[in-house]
């Protein structure tokens, strides 16, 4: 029985030893999991934001060092089907920030509760302009820009046609055929060129969309398309010298131009001009919320905000920023632009979006 009993205490004493190994390894594998999950947060936003190899990106490898937390890009499309898939996943959603929604559509975002509330701690440095659109704690501005009509300057000089100088210009004869937009349902800048109809004409935007269809105005689904596709500038492809853009597309021109230029090809007409304001926001559900509001802080935070301009083509929502003069000198600041509040905007957008597509893709 010694022998027996021997065996059976070496048997058990193994048996614990294992037991509490495996416990051991497997607590290890969960906190390596969870440190690891801990320090990397996924910024949702949409195509056209670099996910790497910029000196935006690198402005986000320096918020990596000062804190340990690095930061994962996930393109998720145009704004609008980003903003779509955030309604859907909410309260499970496929990153932490997400950045890029606009003030055609915040209001949307908030009523669907995609956000989790958050005061950034940059607040007070933010422009008041920006900062009064929606409530401070459901989400941050971060930019903003003007989506107006571009022109192809080359092609009004060598036509010696007269370049539009506001939005009914653009239903008379002499423009048949050269406008190029884009559909409200699927794209930012196309919604935003829909509500400066409305700013404008009010109830009369459908008789302005009437007007633009007999005009032989030409939709496509996204910027991109609009832009370098049917867009006869300099970017362009296609033979249509009006496209709805932005006030800062002339710097792209010439940041991106091959050969080099000093004055951009293309331009931008003022008076047609509807202010478009960026957020980011965490996401509801996240794991990561303390993380989370670290980078909504720096992504309004005067490291960050400096690069916005020459990589998103935008202004920057924090105030004193000192602007490249390469950003500077092919743009104009846009004096009067058209504004709807967002809560207007929510409560008519898929009413103005339907009528739309009922006068002009019908």
């Amino acid at each position: 029985m010694p022998a027996e009993g021997a065996l059976l205490r070496s048997k058990f004493l193994f048996t614990f030893i294992f037991v509490i190994t495996i416990a051991i390894i497997l607590s290890g594998c969960s906190n390596s999991n969870n440190s690891t999950s801990a320090k990397t947060l996924t910024l949702v936003a949409y195509d056209s934001f670099p996910d790497k190899d910029t000196s935006l990106n690198e402005a986000l490898k320096d918020f990596e060092k000062e804190t340990g937390i690095k930061v994962k890009i996930a393109n998720a499309g145009d704004s609008g089907a980003m903003l779509s898939k955030a309604i859907l996943t909410a309260g499970n959603p496929e990153g932490d920030v997400i950045w890029g929604i606009d003030n055609a559509s915040i209001a949307h975002a908030i009523e669907n509760k995609i956000f989790e509330p958050y005061k950034t701690k940059n607040l007070e440095s933010i422009d008041n302009a920006l900062t009064n659109i929606v409530s401070e704690d459901m989400a941050t501005p971060v930019d903003y820009g003007d989506v107006c009509i571009n022109y192809d300057i080359k092609y009004f000089k060598t036509n010696e046609i007269a370049i539009p100088e506001k939005l009914s210009d653009l239903t008379k004869p002499e423009y048949k055929g050269l406008l190029a937009v884009q559909n409200p349902g699927s794209s930012s800048p196309g919604l935003a060129f829909l509500l400066a109809s409305v700013a404008e004409f009010g109830d009369d935007y459908q008789t302005f969309w009437k007007d633009l269809k007999t005009n032989e105005v030409k939709v496509s689904d996204n910027w991109n398309d609009a832009y370098y596709g049917l867009f006869s500038g300099s970017s362009g492809q296609g033979q249509y010298p009006l496209v709805v853009s932005y006030a800062t597309s002339p710097v792209a021109e010439v940041i991106f131009s091959e050969p080099p230029v000093e004055i951009s090809p293309t331009g931008n007409i003022d008076a047609t001009c509807f202010r478009q304001i960026e957020f980011a926001g965490i996401l509801r559900g996240t794991k990561k919320s303390d993380d989370a509001k670290k980078l909504i802080d720096f992504l309004v935070s005067e490291k960050f905000q400096k690069e916005i301009p020459l990589n998103l083509f935008v202004n920057p929502a924090l105030e004193n920023i000192k602007l490249d003069s390469a950003f500077t000198q092919n743009s104009r600041k846009i004096e009067n632009p058209y504004q709807i509040d967002p809560e207007i905007i929510e409560q008519n957008r898929k009413e103005w979006i339907d009528t739309w597509t009922q006068i002009v893709l019908r």
